[in-house]
């Protein structure tokens, strides 16, 4: 595995100084037929993005790993999305002082970075799991031959390895670590943050419980988002004893293309926009979302106790500079304005539910999206544009 890893930095290396080189990091997919250099590295790079990397192991003192009753031992898993890893003192101040954030024995981010020049070039889960003295297991889902989008795009330096995934941090080694490649619902190669990969799951043991961090594309449909959850489902449909969580991008609505969402917003306000917003976002399971959650209860999941329904993960606020500018970049700016107007009128935010755990058993003993306090926030920005969430549970005994 060190040596997967080890060629997939060198390979991502190569081809972060090519770009900077030669493109600085603005990248078209005409520049494909023109530069065999850069044609090769990516035809490199794309199987090693399968690698699952351990990037930190607690030194043996302060290793957590006991043995315990597993009948009765009650675990703590936390799932938070920490945009990039951008603002990672607000990241580490929240998980070394907040208390709901304390103590987990599993830990499962999307949206880490890893040598990315808008998070400081850092390896974010490394760092993470230093601070809080955890196993630490990261795997990528694409390359990035940009800077990011949005005003990501105005950040100085260049990229050092331009890794984008996920993470799993545990009190106790996992084993079996794996990925599973998910079909994409957009084309990577062809959006303003160009790059090369697939959304990818990552999967890991932890005796008989399997734990499957999964972020599915914000770009997509209800009935998509379900598609593309159905290889986790059949990869999982063996293992006993299950716990999934991440960001699952249940927004609401069809994000697929300019078309698919003005139609799905269209749909929202004619059937009332103030029951929309105010009941139905933030319990999307049951309304707009249907899809998705239907298929994980047909397949032995569940979710309703494994989460603080009807409270929300993601905040859609008025006017976010960093949000206005990604959206720039795929929607009309009448269409932005009037998505404005309508966050306006309902106070400034939307709440949305976009970060969940399902399990399959498990029992659930308590649930709650962490909302974490504004003394919190460092250089004048939140840890991340998602809250954190967590539950606690007990395994199954048979």
């Amino acid at each position: 595995m060190a040596d997967s890893t080890n060629k997939l930095l060198q390979v991502a290396s190569q081809l972060c100084e090519h770009l900077q080189q030669n493109y600085d990091f603005v990248f078209k997919p005409a520049y494909l037929k023109k530069d065999a250099k850069i044609k090769g590295l990516l035809q490199q790079i794309e199987p090693l993005l399968n690698t699952v990397c351990t990037v930190h192991e607690p030194k043996p003192k302060q290793s957590h790993a006991t043995q315990t009753d597993e009948s009765t031992k009650i675990y703590k898993a936390i799932t938070w999305n920490i945009e990039r890893g951008k603002n990672l003192p607000a990241i580490l101040k929240s998980f070394t002082e907040i208390s709901d954030l304390k103590n987990a024995d599993f830990i499962l981010l999307t949206e880490v970075d890893w040598g990315m020049a808008r998070s400081q070039n850092l390896n974010i889960a490394a760092e993470i799991g230093r601070q809080l003295e955890l196993y630490t297991y990261f795997a990528p889902s694409f390359f990035s031959l940009t800077r990011g989008h949005g005003v990501e795009v105005k950040v100085s330096g260049h990229n050092q390895y331009g890794l984008h995934g996920k993470a799993i941090l545990s009190k106790y080694p996992l084993s079996h670590l794996k990925t599973l490649t998910l079909p994409n619902l957009t084309k990577v190669m062809r959006k303003r943050d160009a790059r090369i990969g697939n959304k990818r799951v990552l999967l890991a043991s932890h005796g008989d419980l399997r734990l499957a961090c999964v972020h599915l594309d914000a770009y997509s449909s209800p009935r998509s988002r379900a598609r593309q959850m159905t290889p986790v489902l059949v990869e999982l449909a063996h293992s006993k004893k299950t716990l999934i969580a991440g960001d699952w991008n249940t927004n609401t609505h069809n994000t697929t293309h300019t078309p698919g969402l003005a139609l799905s917003v269209l749909k929202q306000l004619i059937s009332g926009p103030k029951k929309a917003v105010t009941q139905k976002y933030a319990n999307t399971h049951s309304f707009f979302d249907k899809p998705l959650f239907k298929l994980l209860t047909q397949r032995g999941f569940e979710f309703e106790a494994f989460n603080e329904l009807g409270i929300s993960t993601f905040d859609l606020l008025i006017d976010a500079e960093e949000m206005g500018a990604m959206a720039a970049e795929r929607l009309p700016m009448p269409l932005i304005k009037g998505i404005n107007k309508l966050v306006k009128h309902f106070g400034g935010h939307i709440p949305l539910k976009l970060d969940w755990f399902a399990a399959k058993n498990l029992n659930a003993k308590e649930a709650k999206v962490v909302k974490i306090p504004k003394e919190f926030h460092l250089s004048g920005r939140p840890a991340s544009d998602h809250h954190p969430l967590y539950c606690t549970f007990t395994l199954k005994t048979f």
